[in-house]
């Protein structure tokens, strides 16, 4: 296995194959795969929107469906079917693993900020 499947991106280097060769049938043609192959890429570099914390998975929901998917439809001429819909809940789900990691580990990160705080306030001073 890759480095980069190990990453947790690894997801857009075998999607990158498996949507644009369903894209080849679904919309009967080359035009087909390669609009599926423009859409992963841009659901890919939108995922990474996903690793702002406590808003990052709204935000990349919101570049998806309001960006994303209607420039691509009108540059490439495809209608929406169930496979951008199975593209877009992939990579919401992608994103949703970066977004509970990012989010846990600041949410840890203030947590211990306010433990340093507390203690910190309550030393007694020897002045």
């Amino acid at each position: 296995m890759s480095d980069s499947c190990k990453a947790g991106g690894g997801g857009i280097g075998i999607f990158l194959i498996i949507f644009p060769a369903l894209g080849y049938f679904v919309y009967d043609g080359i035009d087909g795969a390669f609009a599926m192959a423009i859409l992963w890429i841009a659901y890919g570099a939108i995922a990474l929107t996903a690793l702002i914390p406590f808003i990052g998975i709204g935000l990349q929901y919101w570049l998806s469906m309001e960006i994303a998917l209607p420039v691509i439809i009108s540059f490439t001429g495809i209608e929406p079917t169930w496979l951008t819909t199975s593209m877009l809940g992939v990579s919401i789900f992608e994103g949703g693993i970066l977004y509970v990691v990012s989010t846990l580990a600041v949410s840890m990160k203030i947590k211990e900020w306010i433990d340093e705080r507390k203690v910190r306030d309550h030393q007694p001073s020897w002045k």
